[in-house]
């Protein structure tokens, strides 16, 4: 990473994230709604920072998907059950981020319904 890093956020991970945040509010409380908000933007923070830190994706571990070779994912902190997935090729110095999902849930079908690109 380099001090002129870029970070994209895809619309789908804006809506993802806000969309969470209003499910906290509603169904849980308005500080666990500002918690996963604040974690987020610490978790991207440190992507930003460190973006080849977190694994790729393992190609093999999804049946033949032609996935990106720079898509990654990342725990958010505190959050466990939820991914960042992301993509970081060092030639453009930007971490794009792709969605923000609930780990629960079939990644095979939204890995495949994802953007990779906007």
């Amino acid at each position: 990473m380099s001090d002129t890093t870029q970070l994209k956020v895809f619309t789908a991970a804006a809506n993802s994230i806000l969309e969470q945040a209003e499910y906290y509010k509603l169904h849980e409380s308005h500080a666990l709604s500002e918690r996963w908000l604040a974690a987020v933007a610490e978790t991207l923070l440190q992507l930003l920072h460190l973006p080849e830190s977190r694994p790729r994706i393992a190609l093999a571990a999804y049946r033949g998907m032609e996935l990106p070779a720079d898509l990654r994912r990342s725990l958010v902190i505190g959050f466990p059950q939820h991914l960042i997935f992301y993509r970081y090729a060092p030639d453009d110095d930007i971490v794009k981020v792709i969605d923000v999902v609930a780990g629960h849930r079939e990644l095979d079908s939204l890995l495949q319904e994802m953007p990779m690109d906007e």
